[in-house]
């Protein structure tokens, strides 16, 4: 039956006229509009969903609020109920326009005489059969419960609509007792800050921004439960952004009252950043993971002050490897992708807990339902895509209800809400009579899918083909060994060690790109390298005197810290009594050390100074420094003297012989008779 109305300045005056179902009249009206526009819009007419009842009950008086564009103030207003709908099929019928467009009843009512508010924004009356009164006509016939299709046309007098909006009424005579359960998970996780994304992570902090508006809907949740997984690495940076951020602090406040309220909030255990399990198992870096889970507990709770629960995980993507290395940090229940296990015919549905058998153990598990999750994207104001997504959720409820049956549908990782269409969610879910939010513990409660037997269905994950790692094992073990360099060289509390740490640990996440990861590690080189190029020798000629001397060398160190180094010595002229390498803290500006020496030889030669990190890992600064040396050495002494000696005795010998030998040849002489002349 159509009704027909008309609205007049003073009140509201309803007209009713039976018609055909496919038919609608318009009341005469008796005045002129309530407020006349100043201004004739121009364009085609559109009509948009602004706000619409999560459920009404049979005989109850409710408005549908629409706003609209173009020229309308001529056209008619058509409201259109069809047959109630119970099964997903049908659902999915509807939402692609294939679905039956028999008219229940309808009403209608001219554009003009509706009543006004800001912004072109129009209130419709809409009234239901109360099943225990005679038929009203001015009334929808509409007396049972159900999920019902709903049309609202615009349409000149006897013409065909030129505009129309297509959501649904969910009628509700009584709560079930059974309530479906619905356990949302969001997930409030961001890719970690690197040295160059600053820009982008604080605007994702900002007002407007993912994590901002994430933060504006569950201050908006109050009581209603919610599942989170929290980011430990967005959240540490969130908290350091506020330090100085007054914008920042007020959204990290939000979603630090929103989970101290435990009994409404489950903080699920995720690790430090996004890992992709069956990624890193694959590729010999499982050993990574427990000690990264743990970093993640640790600092929600530091930040956040919520210990999370490890018992229930969230694995995206996943396999049995995933599975084994959750295990292992003490998951016992898994929160997993529809698409991420092999269907069961006929029996495993996204309405109950089911088990995952992964090399021959079963673990509990619950899928993300894909049907429930499209609903709310997809094109359509706040208001038509929160109608459409609890209608689902009714419809779901429907289909079994005096069963206990459960729900859970998981955010995108990289989920930016729209805050307006969580807050009407929100608020359809706190007092609907057919759906109950609920946390995940909650929702493990529901008895699970089961056989014709009663026994637990069971089915496998899905096979999958790992992606290569963003980084390998070399890659980290090379850092980790640079970091640790370079930390003892400067100390543990040195910013730039810090940076290197978190470095190490975002650079297997499956947040970043290979070209990223690497680029993340090498910052730790790089801070390392410019450092020490502040480090230096002061090379100069050194002059010995002696055989074993004190050789003077200087350091310049314009750090403006304390460092420690390794000095290594060289030299193929020189020897080194105290050893050829030894650990200096060397204090800001210059300082002069001294290092003990032995000359091999005089001349002039070379003495190569290498200062290293105390661990060799980096090579500072290589000095020659010539040394010149007027000493001789042991052996040229020996020689000499043995030289002398030798030539003192054979001198000494020849001078001998030769006086011998005259006193010898002188009595011979005298005897010897004169010649004669």
């Amino acid at each position: 039956m159509t009704l027909v109305l008309g609205l007049i300045a003073v009140g509201l005056t309803v007209a009713s006229v039976p018609a055909p179902a496919a038919q609608a009249a318009v009341h005469p009206l008796a005045t002129s509009p309530a407020v006349a526009a100043p201004t004739a819009p121009v364009g085609p007419p559109t009509i948009t969903l602004i706000r619409a009842p999560t459920w009404v009950a049979p005989g109850a008086d409710f408005n549908l609020r629409v706003r609209f564009t173009g020229a309308t103030a001529n056209l008619i207003l058509r409201v259109s109920l069809h047959p109630a709908i119970t099964s997903r099929t049908a659902f999915s019928d509807t939402l692609a326009g294939n679905g039956n467009r028999e008219v229940l009843d309808d009403t209608s009512i001219a554009v003009g005489f509706l009543p006004r508010r800001p912004s072109r924004q129009n209130d419709v009356p809409i009234g239901l059969q109360d099943p225990n009164a005679p038929r009203d006509f001015n009334r929808l016939a509409v007396e049972h419960s159900g999920v019902y299709p709903m049309t609202i046309s615009l349409s000149a007098p006897n013409a065909d609509p030129v505009a129309r909006v297509d959501t649904w009424l969910v009628v509700a005579e009584q709560p079930l007792e059974t309530p479906l359960s619905f356990a949302w998970v969001w997930q409030l996780v961001a890719p970690p800050l690197t040295s160059r994304n600053a820009a982008q992570v604080q605007a994702r902090i900002d007002p407007g921004g993912p994590l901002a508006r994430a933060a504006q809907a569950l201050a908006a949740a109050g009581s209603v439960p919610l599942n989170l997984v929290l980011g430990p690495e967005t959240f540490e940076t969130w908290a350091r952004i506020a330090q100085h951020d007054t914008r920042a602090a007020a959204g990290l406040s939000a979603v630090r009252a929103a989970v101290a309220d435990a009994s409404h909030r489950q903080v699920l255990a995720t690790p430090y950043v996004p890992l992709d399990l069956p990624s890193l198992a694959a590729a010999g870096l499982a050993d990574n993971v427990l000690p990264d889970l743990r970093l993640g507990a640790d600092t929600v709770q530091s930040v956040l002050g919520v210990l999370p629960d490890p018992r229930t995980v969230l694995l995206d993507p996943m396999n049995p490897a995933a599975i084994n290395l959750a295990r292992e940090a003490f998951a016992r229940r898994f929160v997993v992708r529809e698409s991420a296990v092999r269907p069961v015919a006929h029996t495993l549905t996204p309405a109950r807990p089911f088990g995952i058998d992964s090399g021959g153990r079963v673990d509990p598990a619950g899928a993300s339902s894909d049907f429930v999750g499209h609903l709310l994207e997809g094109p359509g104001s706040p208001a038509e895509r929160s109608q459409r997504f609890l209608a689902g959720l009714s419809l779901i409820a429907l289909e079994a209800p005096s069963t206990e049956r459960g729900i859970v549908l998981t955010t995108p990782s990289n989920w930016n809400p729209d805050p307006a269409l969580v807050g009407r969610v929100l608020a359809g879910l706190r007092d609907h009579p057919f759906v109950h939010a609920t946390t995940l513990d909650r929702y493990f409660a529901v008895p699970p899918d089961t056989n014709a037997d009663g026994t637990l269905i069971v089915t496998t994950l899905q096979p999958i083909r790992p992606k290569p790692p963003t980084v390998t094992r070399a890659q980290l073990d090379a850092a980790d060994q640079s970091l640790s360099s370079f930390r003892s060289l400067v100390g543990t509390r040195d910013k730039r060690v810090a940076q290197g740490a978190h470095a190490i640990l975002i650079a297997p996440s499956s947040a970043l790109d290979s070209a990223a990861a690497t680029r993340e590690l090498a910052t730790i080189d790089n801070a390392a390298a410019s450092f020490l190029r502040s480090i230096s020798t002061t090379g100069r000629t050194i002059t010995l005197t002696s055989r074993t001397a004190q050789v003077p060398l200087s350091f310049r160190n314009l750090t403006g810290q304390t460092v420690r180094v390794k000095v290594h010595l060289a030299s193929t002229k020189l020897t080194f009594p105290k050893g050829a390498e030894s650990i200096l803290e060397l204090p800001p500006r210059n300082v002069t050390k001294r290092f003990e020496v032995q000359a091999r030889t005089s001349g002039t030669f070379t003495l190569r100074v290498t200062l290293t990190t105390a661990d060799d890992q980096f090579t500072i600064n290589t000095t020659d420094v010539k040394v010149r040396s007027t000493v001789f050495s042991s052996i040229g002494v020996l020689l000499t003297v043995g030289a002398l000696l030798f030539l003192a005795v054979w001198w000494g010998n020849h001078i001998w012989r030769s006086r011998r030998k005259r006193r010898r040849a002188a009595p011979v002489d005298a005897l010897t008779p004169e010649p004669v002349a």
